[in-house]
C-alpha cells in the first residue's frame, strides 16, 4: 500500500478511473499547469467523480 503522504515535490492525484492513484509532480498537478486538461478533462478530476 503506498504511503499517505507523497514524498517532496510530489502529490496524489485521483485517476478518472475509480479507485486509481496516481503519484504526480506537484507543478504538474497545480491550477494553470499544461497538464490541468490532461489530469482534469472538463475541468473535473477523479476526485470529483469518485472521491468523495
Amino acid at each position: 500500500m503506498a504511503p499517505r503522504q507523497p514524498p517532496a515535490g510530489w502529490t496524489w492525484h485521483h485517476a478518472q478511473e475509480p479507485g486509481v492513484m496516481q503519484l504526480v509532480p506537484r507543478v504538474q498537478h497545480a491550477p494553470g499547469s499544461i497538464f490541468q486538461d490532461v489530469l482534469h478533462p472538463n475541468g473535473r478530476g477523479g476526485y470529483s467523480i469518485w472521491g468523495q
